[in-house]
């Protein structure tokens, strides 16, 4: 009778404490985000943002899976737009939805995974022209903790957007900067040249 005491106290004790940590600890959006400053002007960069057709050539993920089946719904570039995908593990599958555009300013959709697992999110990307010190490009994504169990996982890190990403995210930039620049530096120069 004793040890039922004792049990009855323990859950009890414990319930109280998640509870406590869901309420006041526990994230309830998780989000990663990661910036570059690429050395153009804002509307150098903003259609490799907006079409997805053109966001292929700097994806971190098209190369983890050169395979993978795309296909673009819709007008790319445009509001309504949906970009489906079907790979590998590393990729899984899900689709994209161009939500908002502001051009030369942001680029936002939602994410719809559907394997390796099921989940949405919000990406975003804005760029901060700051005329002749380039274009400050910032990319984000966010996912909203709607269930007890998602808030716990994040609490002790199991899941964990900006680990997931966060690398994706460093090495899309890097490569959006540097295909971007080059673009820009050889137009600069055709400009100069056709001037003479």
């Amino acid at each position: 009778m004793q040890f039922l005491k004792v049990l009855a106290g323990a859950l009890f004790f414990l319930g109280l404490m998640l509870f406590l940590v869901d309420l006041f600890a526990a994230p309830k959006v998780n989000t990663a985000y990661r910036s570059a400053v690429i050395e153009t002007p804002a509307e150098a960069i903003y259609p490799h943002l907006a079409s997805f057709e053109k966001r292929g050539a700097w994806s971190p993920w098209s190369a983890k899976d050169p395979n993978m089946t795309k296909n673009v719904a819709g007008t790319d570039g445009a509001v309504g737009a949906v970009y489906s995908w079907s790979g590998n593990e590393a990729v899984g599958s899900g689709s994209e939805e161009l939500t908002k555009l502001e051009t030369n300013k942001v680029v936002e959709s939602k994410l719809t995974f559907k394997t390796p697992y099921e989940g949405n999110a919000t990406a975003t990307i804005k760029l901060d022209d700051r005329k002749e010190k380039g274009t400050k490009v910032t990319w984000k994504i966010s996912s909203n903790n709607d269930s007890f169990m998602t808030r716990m996982l994040s609490f002790v890190g199991v899941i964990n957007l900006d680990k997931e990403v966060g690398a994706d995210f460093e090495k899309g930039l890097a490569d959006l900067k540097s295909m971007v620049e080059s673009e820009y530096t050889q137009v600069s120069t055709k400009e100069a040249v056709g001037s003479k």
